[in-house]
């Protein structure tokens, strides 16, 4: 689960719901609701899959 940084907003999404994208100062989702940018840390596995994790604060 991922929840949008933005504080009035503060919604909650699955990975699937989401987009990552790299926006030349490392990985984002933006929040569909608010369109707030909130930063990810990719993982890629040795079969070369990618997950991402929500960066703590």
């Amino acid at each position: 689960m991922y929840t949008c940084r933005n504080q009035p907003c503060g919604a909650q999404w699955e990975a699937s719901d989401l987009e990552f994208k790299n926006e030349g100062q490392g990985v984002f989702f933006r929040c569909p609701l608010c369109g707030s940018r909130n930063k990810v840390v990719e993982h890629t596995a040795e079969d070369g899959t990618r997950t991402y994790e929500q960066e703590r604060r």
